[in-house]
């Protein structure tokens, strides 16, 4: 089919072109034609890749989302006793803090298992208060977290491996008086 529509275009144009040429043409542009279709095909599925990750993200995101949005206050005599917050957990290094790493809002240094950080909107707490955090135990409150945050508890850990593997969880956290 394609010797015929190269002869064709070549009656058409007036080139007088031999069908051995004709026939390496036709070869070559099939040749062409199914690498495209390859490399075509090896697009289509990355991005299907890509897609399907981003689509397992949003749910994950949307997920996260609408469970903070039933974040809990727990009260106990007109007092908050209980939040479900945000952790996460950070190391003191300068990559991950502002200023200096060595440095809590507190003017104390960040003991790695033993103080943390809370969102701005809990900074009456810290200095005074002690938490309990699930799963963790329980930590000094000495530094506030960057103002995006609004409903988060991190954790200092003596390593990035550490952290890495703490990762980011919905943890009761519990103020002690």
């Amino acid at each position: 089919m394609k010797i015929i529509i190269s002869i064709l275009l070549a009656i058409v144009t007036g080139q007088m072109v031999s069908l051995g040429l004709l026939a390496d043409r036709a070869n070559v542009a099939e040749t062409n034609y199914i690498r495209v279709q390859l490399e075509f095909q090896e697009f289509r599925d990355s991005y299907d890749t890509l897609l399907k990750n981003v689509v397992s993200k949003q749910k994950k995101i949307n997920r996260l989302s609408s469970t903070l949005e039933d974040v809990r206050v727990i009260r106990h005599n007109g007092k908050v006793s209980q939040i479900i917050m945000e952790a996460t957990a950070y190391t003191a290094s300068e990559d991950e803090t502002d200023g200096d790493p060595n440095v809590t809002a507190m003017m104390e240094a960040p003991i790695p298992g033993k103080t943390c950080a809370v969102s701005r909107k809990y900074r009456k707490i810290m200095g005074k208060k002690k938490v309990y955090v699930e799963g963790v135990g329980v930590l000094r409150v000495n530094d506030v977290m960057n103002k995006r945050i609004t409903n988060g508890i991190d954790i200092v850990m003596a390593s990035k491996d550490e952290a890495n593997q703490f990762g980011h969880k919905l943890l009761r956290v519990v103020l002690l008086e």
